[in-house]
């Protein structure tokens, strides 16, 4: 995969790094997207500390409307205060 990756990147002429782990960040991003746990992603990426995969989970959950509704609502009461 990382020949066929490479080869795709020296035709359309990218520069810079071109390797296989964009793959490894897309698989965990879309594993915590599915609702996977830091835990079970950590065994699959052979991760031994949660830190590293924290920061992707960070991401999603940003972007998650559930996330953000969650977050907001207990602030909900004071909306319009000082307006």
């Amino acid at each position: 995969m990382l020949r066929i990756t490479k080869g795709v990147a020296e035709r359309a002429k990218l520069t810079g790094r071109v390797d296989d782990h964009k793959f490894r960040s897309t698989a965990i991003t879309r594993w915590l997207r599915d609702g996977n746990t830091v835990f079970d992603v950590m065994k699959w990426v052979g991760h031994n500390h949660p830190t590293t995969i924290l920061r992707y989970a960070a991401k999603v959950n940003v972007r998650n409307p559930e996330v953000h509704n969650r977050a907001t609502r207990a602030f909900a009461q004071f909306e319009g205060i000082g307006d």
